[in-house]
């Protein structure tokens, strides 16, 4: 489970404020933006920003931009396009740039209590840092097309964790492998969840389902990595047995067409995704490899039960039988079983009071529990337990 904090299960002493936490914040890419991180570092400065006893200081991109970005792009060039993307952003030259870009930052605000990486691997910083991560390099060697560069990875983010005041992670499998797989001392490394990027007012739905076949959503840029493929056979097969279910695929990598299918671009506009899940009945994502889960924390905001695989830190986001199903593995190691993916939307189908329990309950768990207010007080408190300990 994500660590329940001391803020969290007590209420805070009385008495004078301590002075403001200075807390600075670098990510590959805009801190405003939904695209940078999938919204993670918009979640984390958003909610740092409206935190009692912090100070946002800065939030600056460490992001090669213009003529820099298309050189470490063309030096990395490979195919397949998804191996090319993960190779040109982790490659050695990229790292240097980033790491170049932190650097100003840090001569900018040598002040800072702590700066904040999020996500992204740099050399370790001349003043104190934090690494927020969702999955190290020892776990992506478990995709292919993410383990370019793993051991200059490894080998870089030994030295990153090994001198970072704290590791924060989003989910307890990387929180494991910081520990296990790169000697980190337990008392620097956090499991401290990740949010939900959509307010609770455009989240809001009814917990009722239209008449008409069971809708199935899928949203996954990298359509065969987060098990998109999987979902299309179950519902193909559900249909094969009289099941009346529909799915909608939000990719980049379309698959072939199917009876039953539609495909759709990645969306980027939060309204319009926000009509998606709410025009949907359940969302199904049995990956093969998915480090955290973001995506599954919004469906549930939207009162979407979840059917999803167990690997990484999904069945620590979704409780089974409560607010969705974690399905096992099938014959091949990794790989959900199609047909238990079938039999959990069949379920669902046959029982619209389920249905729509599940659905309430998801929605309640996201809203209140699986916040980036609920991350950042986590956050905050591992802080100050390590500024008080230093």
């Amino acid at each position: 489970m994500i660590e329940r904090t001391q803020a969290e299960a007590a209420p805070r002493p009385t008495g004078a404020s301590p002075r403001p936490l200075r807390i600075g914040l670098v990510a590959d890419g805009p801190l405003d933006s939904p695209r940078t991180n999938s919204g993670v570092a918009k979640g984390i400065r958003e909610a740092l920003e409206r935190a009692e006893g912090v100070e946002v200081v800065c939030a600056e991109s460490t992001r090669p931009t213009g003529l820099a970005m298309a050189w470490v792009r063309l030096r990395a060039f490979r195919l397949p396009v998804d191996a090319w993307r993960n190779r040109s952003r982790h490659s050695p030259t990229a790292r240097r740039l980033t790491d170049r870009a932190r650097d100003r930052v840090v001569a900018t605000h040598p002040d800072l209590d702590l700066l904040i990486h999020v996500r992204n691997t740099y050399a370790p910083a001349t003043l104190p840092y934090a690494a927020f991560i969702d999955s190290t390099s020892e776990q992506s060697r478990r995709w292919a097309s993410w383990s370019v560069w793993a051991d200059q990875l490894v080998a870089a983010e030994r030295e990153y964790y090994g001198r970072a005041a704290l590791v924060l992670t989003a989910g307890r499998e990387a929180a494991r492998s910081a520990i296990e797989d790169y000697g980190v001392d337990p008392a620097r490394v956090h499991a401290v969840g990740g949010g939900t990027n959509f307010p609770a007012a455009v989240a809001a739905r009814a917990a009722q389902r239209r008449p008409g076949p069971l809708r199935v959503l899928f949203v996954g840029v990298e359509f065969e990595r987060k098990g998109g493929d999987l979902a299309v056979e179950a519902v193909r097969r559900l249909r094969e047995r009289g099941v009346e279910v529909e799915l909608t695929a939000v990719t980049k990598f379309p698959p072939a067409p199917s009876v039953g299918l539609t495909v759709r671009e990645p969306i980027w506009d939060r309204a319009e995704l926000s009509r998606v899940y709410a025009d949907h009945d359940v969302f199904c994502l049995p990956a093969r490899y998915e480090p955290y889960g973001l995506v599954v924390q919004e469906a549930m905001a939207h009162a979407m039960p979840v059917v999803v695989s167990s690997t990484g830190s999904l069945p620590d986001i979704v409780t089974d039988g409560a607010t969705g199903i974690v399905v096992p593995d099938g014959e091949e190691r990794g790989v959900a079983d199609v047909d238990a993916i079938a039999d959990a939307l069949a379920d669902l189908a046959g029982d619209l009071d389920r249905l729509a329990t599940m659905g309430v309950a998801a929605r309640e768990r996201a809203l209140s529990e699986l916040t980036w207010d609920a991350v950042a007080r986590r956050m905050i408190d591992a802080v100050r337990g390590w500024r008080a300990s230093a």
